[in-house]
């Protein structure tokens, strides 16, 4: 129930005469930008309602808003545009035109209730009664609000929003006017500051709004002073109708930053904020909300104002392709600056370098101080800087290098730590090592939060590697890390933080184990950030090293967290991926002919011309080729005789002498019961061993050995250009396991070095040699993995078939940050199933033989068309959602050669098949050239045309494909 309105008083007619001398003029027709951000949603103060909360956290892109209520001329001029309202009032109401009122509650065509409302009927016109103009316009229904910007876009040549025939169904993306979002209401109203109460700040008087019967009545618009934004009257005078549906426990549905939220689907009542003239002061608290007016109430303190959304090309921050900006590079510079080299020069702030330890039970803050510290020269080759710190504990303890690598056009900064015991007994404990331990801290004139976008592992559904946005405010914590020894079984370790409105700094952990990381918020402005191994508590007997987990950070700013991604992505490309003569390599075009157990050299050698001929670059064979077959061999790296009675030498022979690579499964971390390696080297395995399998210790030094010359000799026999490695078990309690109370964390340090120098080993012996990480199906990607490998099979969801959208929103999740990868593939082009998985290269996983030659031809012309833009910069142009009922894809740019590629999906269950897309780097004053592989249509378009070009796809499930490029400059 509202509040009785409060007696016009004798105080109330001195703020009147304040209010006239404020004078405050308002054009409702200027449009306020409110830019784009991510702000706390609700009530965190716990004097708000319960509806209020939880507070959470809310990224919205920018909206342009008028600056003040919608005046009473103002919906004059609407009512008397012809098309729009009858002419004369029907039973007391004003009502949409060409729809007669039967009951008052019918269709919701009433737009303004007329006895009472600030209008009168004369001459055939509405006009607002004498002295209220300037009102804000009140009286009115939602619909009546909805339909008057629909009037306010057709005026200005836009598209409405509203649907009026479709209960007023809204469609943002439309460019038009609509009502604001109850998120875009109160983002406007907070006027970009953190945690104030009110529109004006924590408090609010009678100087700030017109409010608690001061005044006694309705005031002109911008009769008080503005918020920051330049908005009036966002507390007081009359509530505003929102676009949203009312719900209660509305908030309690968040459980990760909300993007553009546009309320409930459905409800029987519609958000009003901003309180009324008569309401006290908790009502104009910015987070208040209202659920008291259904749609078709007219009410004396209900009026609005308008919005439109912002859809110019969305900035993706300093727009340097491949190469960090000037700022960016100083920011990183004075980085590693400030937390290494400063402390290095100066040893007595030892105890400040980014990483920590504890030694004998005592924190390497305070040993440090007493620590030998050497710098050393710097060198540079291939675009990258290195120098090590050098910490000594006197003559004869613990020696810790600090690896530091800067890049010449990156501003990022990568490093990891060897330990070494160079005295003649064992060390005390050691534990506790974090790579990074580090206090991020925004500045004072930083009013944003710390947003944390970090992704799932795979785990073989729907959602792995899906990206979540977590708002990190005062005392909040989080802890990631790796699940069962594989790095990326539960949570991916590459991650996004940013700290203010326009920086932050992408975080890759490089460890193929169990490493962990902790982030804890303070009271004030501070994020600390540690990570390292979960277990360490270890001591080093004299002459023994070890080495840590790896870490990069790269810097980055702009509007939006996608700049971080994309200076990321060519920061892999450059630095990282692996290369063969200097060649990036790229995921093959693959397929895999007889099946798992099925092998032989006969169907193999039939197969591989009739590969050749339809394009395919790679001979797959998988599980099952050895002694024992899938799963229970493991461990017999030896071709079945039956099967192979040469070895895999002629096949692999054949594949090359056809201009193909020959690729071959191998596990050889798994050693099942019976196997060659548990019968002749059980020493070598750590337990307990059943027939699926025990552990290969990698740590045995002849086991190392022995296991790195095996396999080199089975490459060179097979003539195997890629290294297929899987990865099926979960290491972390064998580890632990083989573990001394007084060496945890040891196991696990020696097999993951034995596995990077297996690697490296095996690449150094056979130069053309590459090697693709499954592990389960993409639960060993790490940084560390990457600089050696490629995952051609991205996440077991793929086994048996993989659903459309599921491959979908796993590329998505991957793109953010690896151009290189790739899943199954179960279809040819043009189909939906195929631009579904599509990568630069994928295993296509049908039967290729049997298909149609033209048709995989086809198929393979198609990869080789999009390869090139897989290595530019990735924008997915909808929200990572898993629901068939909405339109997915993205947008890969090249800038620097003016070209493009869009891939669009209309799903299974989306009724709607038109859609605007938002795109980005695209110069709006340029002409380019747009060919829509779908429509067999090629044409000249503006670059402001392609910034919001729209596009209809009949079919869903169905997909368009687009390229794009620059051809002129106006």
């Amino acid at each position: 129930m509202r509040p009785f309105c409060k007696n016009f008083t004798q105080r109330g007619m001195l703020l009147v005469l304040a209010v006239l001398i404020w004078a405050g003029t308002c054009d409702a027709a200027d449009l306020v930008r409110i830019p784009s951000q991510t702000f706390l949603m609700g009530d965190n103060t716990g004097q708000g309602r319960m509806d209020q909360r939880p507070a959470h956290p809310v990224k919205l892109r920018a909206f342009d808003m008028a600056p003040c209520l919608t005046t009473v001329e103002e919906y004059c001029a609407f009512l008397n545009t012809p098309g729009w309202a009858e002419p004369e009032p029907v039973s007391g109401y004003i009502v949409r035109q060409g729809k007669p009122l039967s009951k008052y509650r019918d269709q919701g065509e009433v737009l303004v209730i007329f006895p009472g409302s600030p209008l009168v009927r004369e001459n055939n016109r509405y006009a607002p009664k004498p002295g209220m103009e300037k009102l804000p316009m009140v009286q009115v229904t939602w619909e009546g609000a909805a339909l008057y910007c629909n009037y306010l876009s057709e005026k200005a040549g836009l598209k409405p929003c509203y649907d009026p025939d479709s209960k007023y169904a809204c469609d943002f993306s439309a460019g038009g006017y609509h009502l604001p979002t109850e998120a875009q209401w109160e983002c406007a109203a907070r006027g970009g500051r953190l945690n104030m109460l009110y529109p004006s700040g924590n408090t609010t008087t009678e100087k700030d709004a017109n409010f608690n019967g001061q005044v006694g009545r309705i005031t002109e618009v911008a009769a008080y002073p503005p918020n920051s934004y330049g908005l009036y009257d966002m507390a007081g005078n009359v509530m505003e109708w929102c676009h949203d549906w009312y719900n209660f426990e509305y908030y309690k549905t968040f459980t990760t930053v909300a993007e553009n939220p546009t309320g409930p689907a459905s409800g029987g009542f519609r958000v009003l904020r901003g309180g009324t003239y008569y309401q006290p002061s908790p009502f104009q608290m910015c987070s208040h909300r209202q659920g008291t007016a259904d749609t078709k109430g007219c009410f004396t303190d209900n009026g609005f104002r308008v919005v439109r959304e912002v859809w110019d090309s969305p900035a993706a921050g300093n727009e340097t392709f491949g190469r960090g900006s000037a700022q960016e590079m100083q920011d990183a510079a004075e980085w590693v600056n400030s937390a290494f080299m400063e402390p290095a020069k100066k040893g007595e702030w030892l105890g400040r370098l980014p990483l920590s330890f504890r030694l004998g039970g005592k924190p390497s803050s305070e040993l440090l101080k007493t620590w030998n510290v050497e710098v050393s020269t710097e060198t540079a080759k291939d675009g990258k800087r290195e120098q090590t710190i050098l910490l000594r504990q006197g003559e004869a303890g613990l020696e810790i290098s600090c690896l530091i690598t800067t890049f010449d056009t990156f501003p990022a900064v990568d490093w990891f730590l060897q330990i070494r015991n160079r005295g003649s007994q064992d060390s005390a404990i050691l534990e506790d090592v974090q790579v990074l331990d580090h206090t991020f801290t925004r500045g004072p004139e930083d009013t944003g939060e710390f947003i944390f976008r970090h992704s799932r592992g795979s785990r073989a559904e729907v959602l792995d590697f899906a990206p979540r946005d977590e708002w990190l405010g005062p005392y909040q914590r989080r802890t990631l890390g790796g699940h069962g020894g594989r790095p990326c079984d539960y949570d991916f370790p590459f991650m996004n933080l940013q700290w203010d409105q326009r920086k932050g700094a992408v975080l890759a952990v490089g460890w193929s184990g169990q490493w962990q990381m902790e982030l804890a918020r303070d009271a004030e402005r501070g994020l600390q950030i540690q990570m390292g191994m979960e277990h360490t508590y270890l001591k080093l007997h004299p002459g023994e090293a070890i080495r840590t987990p790896r870490i990069c950070l790269l810097f980055w700013q702009g509007e939006d967290m996608l700049r971080g991604h994309n200076l990321f992505r060519q920061l892999i490309l450059a630095h990282y991926n692996p290369r063969i003569a200097g060649k990036l390599v790229i995921p093959p075009i693959a397929n895999s002919a007889g099946g798992l157990n099925g092998y032989t050299d006969e169907n193999q050698l039939a197969a591989i011309p009739k590969l050749q001929e339809r394009g395919i670059e790679a001979l797959w064979i998988d599980a099952g080729w050895f002694v024992s077959g899938w799963p229970f061999g493991a461990g017999n790296w030896i071709p079945k005789p039956e099967n192979f009675p040469n070895g895999l030498g002629p096949v692999g022979e054949a594949v090359r002498q056809a201009g193909m690579q020959f690729l071959v499964w191998f596990e050889q971390e798994r050693v099942s019961r019976g196997s060659l390696i548990d019968r002749e080297y059980p020493q070598w395995v750590v337990g307990p061993v059943t027939e699926y399998g025990g552990l290969f210790n990698w740590g045995i030094p002849e086991a190392h050995q022995w296991m790195t010359d095996y396999l080199s000799q089975q490459l060179a026999s097979g003539n195997i250009d890629i290294l297929r490695v899987d990865f099926n078990m979960e290491p972390l309690s064998y580890w632990q396991r083989n573990d001394a109370p007084d060496r945890r964390g040891m196991t696990e340090i020696r097999f993951v070095e034995g596995m990077y120098t297996m690697w490296d080993e095996l690449r150094r012996r056979h130069p053309g040699l590459w090697i693709d990480n499954c592990a389960s199906g993409g639960r060993m990607i790490d940084l560390e993995t990457t600089l050696r490998s490629i995952p051609l099979w991205q996440s077991d969801a793929q086994c048996g078939g993989c659903p459309d959208m599921t491959c979908q929103l796993q590329n998505g999740g991957l793109n953010l940050y690896l151009p290189m990868h790739c899943g199954g593939n179960f279809g040819l082009e043009p189909s939906y199933a195929f631009r579904s998985a599509m990568m630069s290269g994928n295993p296509l996983c049908l039967n290729v033989t049997g298909s149609p030659v033209e048709k995989v031809r086809a198929t393979v012309a198609m990869y080789h068309k999009v390869r090139p833009y897989f290595e530019g910069d990735y924008y997915p142009l909808f929200p990572h959602a898993a629901d068939e009922s909405v339109w997915y894809g993205y947008q890969l740019s090249r800038p620097d050669e003016g070209k493009g590629m869009i891939l669009v999906f209309r799903r299974n269950e989306c009724s709607q098949a038109d859609q605007i897309l938002s795109l980005y780097a695209i110069d709006p004053d340029a002409e380019y050239e747009l060919t829509n592989i779908d429509l067999a249509e090629n044409r000249k378009i503006s670059g402001k045309e392609l910034q919001h070009l729209t596009l209809h796809v009949e079919a869903k499930p169905g997909s368009q494909l687009l390229f794009y490029e620059k051809v002129s400059k106006k």
